[in-house]
């Protein structure tokens, strides 16, 4: 019995022996697997594993990036394309404050200026030669705005009447001005000049035939007129480019009496005029605009304003709204 019972104690020792060794190999796998994923992967390996799933994608048909596009370079005569398309001229302005027309009007009058010099060149003893009569002649004077710092316009101005320029307007921050293009050079790097641009007239109006006023119709202005209210007491102004034929129609379309301030060409040193003859040049379509208001309004005290430039329309602004019109 004793020896039964030694034998079976013996068989539990190692049974319990076993279950030990067997936890300690556990738990040993365990610690391996958390330090193996905790170890910086290695990038071939990396490479190799995203390789292999998108091999498996793939396999799998599982959607995967598109293929990078091919790359196609340009070949020399993919370059000739017919085109009429000037040169761009990357030379920068030789006078920063003009525009590109009056840097080009500069440059000529200076380069008169020297070959008239070279024509006009004194001989040995001193005296001078006689003129040629093939001189180069110098461009005429152009139309210009000065924009103008406030505290430096006065200053400006000066300058221009020192050199007998015509001033056409001076408000606080510009001055319009008939200046030879000889003198913008100097003119322009005045102090608190920051550019100066050629005045562009207003171009004509290029339709043709007459117009029908539809303004009454459209304004049902017919039963104001039938109440009474036809514009009497009331001033109404029209500033526009030309106003060709007015006179033509006083009597009949439009009022005998009419107020006219019209501006002279840009070239000419004469002030505006009041005469109506001076207004109708440029087209009609100021005609046709005062046509449509007289046809609305028949008795309303009308003046017009032919204007070349915006300097023009700021006077005749100004000059309307002293008169007292409406608009």
């Amino acid at each position: 019995m004793s020896r039964s019972i030694s034998v079976l104690r013996k068989r539990w020792i190692i049974l319990a022996t076993v279950v030990v060794l067997m936890a300690v190999a556990l738990a040993t796998g365990n610690l391996f697997a958390a330090n193996e994923r905790q170890r910086p992967e290695n990038p071939t390996v990396a490479r190799q594993s995203v390789t292999d799933a998108a091999q498996r994608g793939r396999d799998a048909d599982l959607p995967v990036a598109p293929p990078a596009p091919e790359r196609v370079f340009i070949q020399p005569d993919d370059h000739q394309v017919d085109t009429e398309l000037p040169p761009v001229d990357e030379t920068p302005p030789r006078y920063p404050n003009l525009d590109s027309n009056l840097n080009r009007l500069a440059e000529q009058a200076q380069a008169a200026v020297q070959e008239n010099d070279s024509a006009n060149s004194t001989d040995g003893n001193g005296s001078n030669a006689s003129v040629s009569s093939d001189s180069t002649p110098m461009p005429e004077p152009v139309l210009v705005t000065f924009y103008v710092d406030l505290e430096q316009v006065a200053a400006v101005r000066q300058f221009l009447e020192d050199n007998d320029v015509f001033i056409r307007h001076a408000r606080e921050d510009y001055i319009e001005a008939l200046v030879p293009p000889a003198l913008l050079p100097a003119a322009s790097e005045l102090p608190g000049v920051r550019r100066v641009d050629t005045v562009i007239p207003p171009q004509p109006d290029q339709s043709s035939g007459r117009v029908v006023s539809q303004g009454v119709a459209l304004h049902h202005a017919d039963a104001w007129h039938r109440m009474g209210y036809r514009g009497q007491g009331i001033k109404v102004g029209v500033i526009d480019s030309g106003f060709e034929g007015f006179s033509h129609l006083q009597g009949s379309e439009l009022p005998r009496n009419v107020t006219a301030l019209c501006f002279p060409p840009s070239g000419s040193r004469e002030p505006a005029s009041s005469a109506l003859a001076d207004c109708e040049t440029n087209g009609d379509h100021g005609t046709l605009v005062a046509e449509a208001v007289i046809d609305v309004a028949p008795e309303v005290e009308l003046y017009i304003a032919r204007t070349r430039g915006s300097s023009d329309l700021v006077e005749a602004v100004d000059w309307m709204v002293g008169n007292g019109c409406m608009s």
